[in-house]
């Protein structure tokens, strides 16, 4: 791993882990997430169509997954500036859209250009994930002390 790719994990994943835990605190039930999800991949679907519109018959056809991640650095300035202003639910209903946006964004990135898809790679991720889903019903405290432990 380069030293480039070290320093962006280092920032991205306590990023993430922080918005994670926002979310934990006002998402409690699966159903919760379903809108943003389907949200985020109409925010993916239209940006990705629409370059393929723009796109079609030419050499830069192949981006068309570049359009699709939502700015997360972006969303979260807009939902800090809005402050009291906005709801509590429409802050958690945007940074639940931009994270499910994200997370499916890197997924079709993988896909489209990693070349091939490792089964053992996609199944540690599918596994981290369900983990995290299973640690959310673990107090944030023992979570906490079972990753640092």
């Amino acid at each position: 791993m380069s030293l480039e790719a070290l320093r962006h994990s280092e920032v991205l994943a306590p990023f993430f882990f922080l918005i994670g835990l926002q979310l934990r605190n006002e998402i409690s039930h699966i159903k919760e997430i379903l809108l943003p999800s389907f949200a985020a991949i109409g925010g993916m679907v239209i940006p990705a169509g629409i370059y393929l519109v723009i796109n079609s018959g030419s050499d830069n056809q192949d981006g068309w997954p570049l359009v699709m991640p939502t700015d997360i650095a972006l969303v979260m300035i807009v939902v800090l500036l809005l402050g009291k202003r906005v709801r509590v639910e429409l802050k958690t209903f945007l940074l639940a859209l931009a994270v499910a946006d994200d997370l499916l964004s890197i997924v079709v990135l993988g896909a489209k250009y990693s070349g091939e898809l490792k089964p053992t790679e996609v199944l540690a991720s599918i596994g981290a994930v369900l983990l995290g889903a299973a640690t959310g019903k673990v107090p944030f405290e023992k979570t906490f002390t079972a990753f640092v432990n």
